[in-house]
């Protein structure tokens, strides 16, 4: 029997909160195991994506940094790629910068021209090359975050303009839902959705002026940028939605697990885990989330080294930053507007521990 395929169809900077207005991605979501809350350990591409192929968190996979691709540490860690290629697969991934993902464990990795080029004929073509024998793929639809940063925010002075930077940025989301719908329709018509696990995902949102200092995204860590979405098509399971708090770095685990692939105790231990038992209903609590960055501009630039923090936990985040402490009520300030830290010392004395302990393993990683 043909081992199952892989699929990632990667939708880079789509805001979790702008899904509503992609009608056919809105639809195709729940059509898989769709997770809506889940957070990005990163929320930048190249510290997204190398999270959410090894099950690790930056600081540990070493790619805490937006000039760090080439930090990846390649002779400690195993990616997914490289537990799959062993098994027969091909191993690829397409994305708008060849430093994006790890190289090692991928057979065939490209880069595309993501204002030139069609993204749906140079997606299709890859998996006409391999759809004989079993894949797995990463596939980076670009265009849309190009078209914003590239072409609005960049002839721009100011970022102040949320009501304009809003309208730009959904002004986007037609070309995105339709690339998703040709892309579907080519999987139902190939037959590959028969023996295929389609991840369906973002790797970070992007904030359209709501926070002063940032530019689109990388410098904080508020829920416009590290709030993402995902759903997972898999073969055989019946469509539902889980609302608990998961993680990326839960999705490689995910996928060893229905591929019945053991993880290798002689590299190092996936941090994440499998999102199994909260799809069977063993499992039902929030699992705590970690984010970090270090942001090419903003107040404390640091692409060299992440040194922004979050903790997300029982509907609250913390956040460490080169200026203090935030804290804020996930549920009743959604926006993240009230900073809490001075006015509740007795949650704050709760969990800065935690965050701490945290904090005290990235710095002992360093």
């Amino acid at each position: 029997m043909k081992k199952k395929n892989v699929l990632f169809l990667l939708m880079d900077g789509l805001r979790a909160d702008r899904v509503s207005l992609c009608p056919f991605l809105s639809s195709l979501l729940q059509k898989g195991v769709h997770f809506s809350n889940m957070i990005t350990a990163a929320p930048y591409t190249v510290g997204s994506v190398h999270s959410l192929l090894t099950g690790l968190y930056p600081y540990r996979n070493g790619v805490n940094g937006y000039y760090r691709a080439y930090d990846y540490r390649k002779d400690t860690c195993k990616n997914l790629g490289q537990y799959l290629e062993v098994l027969g697969y091909i191993t690829g991934w397409n994305m708008f910068n060849t430093s994006l993902a790890p190289q090692p464990g991928f057979d065939l990795y490209s880069s595309h021209d993501e204002m030139k080029d069609d993204l749906f004929e140079t997606h299709t073509s890859i998996l006409d090359s391999v759809k004989d024998k079993p894949f797995c793929l990463i596939l980076q639809y670009s265009k849309m975050h190009a078209s914003y940063v590239n072409s609005y925010l960049k002839s721009c002075d100011e970022f102040g303009d949320i009501e304009k930077n809003t309208a730009a940025y959904n002004a986007a989301l037609g070309e995105l839902d339709s690339y998703v719908k040709k892309m579907y329709a080519y999987l139902e018509k190939s037959g590959l959705l028969e023996d295929t696990i389609v991840v369906i995902h973002n790797d970070h949102g992007t904030g359209n002026g709501e926070k002063e200092g940032e530019r689109c995204y990388g410098s904080f860590l508020y829920d416009t940028t590290i709030k993402i979405f995902c759903s997972m098509l898999i073969p055989g399971m019946q469509p539902c939605g889980i609302a608990s708090q998961v993680r990326t770095i839960d999705i490689m685990p995910t996928l060893l697990e229905l591929l019945d692939v053991t993880e290798d105790a002689s590299f190092e231990k996936i941090q994440g885990k499998s999102l199994m038992p909260l799809i069977t209903g063993s499992e039902t609590k929030d699992r705590v989330a970690f984010s970090e960055t270090g942001g090419l501009g903003g107040p404390w630039p640091s692409p060299e080294r992440n040194n922004v923090f979050s903790m997300r936990i029982d509907g609250f985040k913390m956040i460490k930053t080169p200026a203090g402490w935030e804290l804020y009520n996930l549920k009743k300030d959604p926006s993240e507007q009230d900073n809490l830290v001075s006015k509740n010392k007795a949650l704050v004395s709760v969990l800065k521990p935690r965050f701490q302990k945290h904090l005290d393993e990235i710095s002992q990683s360093m």
